[in-house]
């Protein structure tokens, strides 16, 4: 019913007479009457602008086995029919180096047969060098979630006495990792309760999302 009435005249009017830019963000994760109705929406008019920002590597819908392949080519399709083009953003401005390095070697092949390898590919840009690795691969030693929790509230505890080093982007130094640095993971919101749980046993502070305005 949204979508007509976007073809209604007077609608389309008003349009193009208020509106000057239309950001679509995580396009990639739209579905296919979400994308009809950004089209839809667009008044075409010379003084407007649409943007669009995409990453079919962060695309939720690609992991669930989504035909996001059909969508790319469905919003190629239609930014060539308003005379736009597709940019890619070829470099990393937030991960170390080597972070980078090891994601392009991962995501280059995963894509392998859906995207070219320049579109996977990202260039870092920090140049801050740092003494401790960027990956580590943490084997958690339990028989049951309590166990392996245990072991990752022991194993974070470690990290922080290590005094493994972090660059500071707001001060620009590079100091001692801290509690606040470090975020956790899980699958289930019952396993980040249980996480937040047994940090806060162990003198580990912790802050979750929390259901409701005032709680």
């Amino acid at each position: 019913m949204l979508l007509g009435l976007l073809d209604h005249p007077a609608v389309a009017e008003v349009l193009s007479e208020e509106l000057d830019l239309l950001m679509v963000g995580r396009i990639q994760d739209t579905s296919p009457i979400q994308l009809a109705l950004s089209f839809s929406s667009w008044p075409g008019s010379p003084r407007a602008h649409l943007l669009e920002s995409a990453s079919v590597k962060q695309s939720n819908l690609w992991f669930q086995r989504s035909d996001t392949e059909a969508d790319a080519q469905a919003i190629q399709s239609e930014l060539q029919t308003l005379g736009g083009c597709k940019e890619v953003l070829p470099k990393s401005w937030r991960s170390r180096p080597e972070l980078v390095r090891l994601v392009n070697a991962v995501f280059s092949h995963a894509f392998a047969d859906s995207l070219p390898r320049e579109e996977v590919e990202l260039e870092p840009t920090r140049d801050d060098v740092l003494p401790g690795p960027s990956v580590a691969n943490w084997m958690l030693m339990g028989k049951n979630a309590t166990e392996e929790t245990t072991a990752l509230t022991g194993g974070i505890r470690k990290l922080v006495d290590s005094r493994y080093q972090v660059f500071d982007k707001g001060a620009k130094v590079r100091r001692d990792v801290r509690f606040g640095d470090i975020a956790i993971l899980s699958r289930s919101n019952d396993g980040v309760s249980a996480i937040a749980e047994a940090l806060r046993d162990q003198g580990i502070p912790a802050a979750i999302a929390q259901p409701g305005l005032l709680q």
